[in-house]
């Protein structure tokens, strides 16, 4: 599976491209593989391990409403 480039979509294409994405993981039924999340303050941690190379999906936490 290859990435999405989605920056010079609009808002409704970029949806379009994310539910088709969606929806291919689940036809198969996979799921996408994430190799760690890092939370919001370690935001330039996570961008390194993007830089280190291949691995699974790195994610950010930003917080939820419950979060302080």
């Amino acid at each position: 599976m290859g990435g999405v480039a989605v920056g010079s979509y609009t808002p409704a294409e970029a949806r379009a491209a994310w539910d088709a994405v969606v929806g291919l993981l689940a036809k198969a039924g996979d799921r996408p593989i994430v190799d760690r999340v890092f939370p919001f303050d370690q935001i330039l941690r996570a961008f390194d391990r993007l830089a280190a190379g291949p691995m699974g999906k790195v994610l950010v936490k930003i917080g939820t409403l419950g979060d302080k």
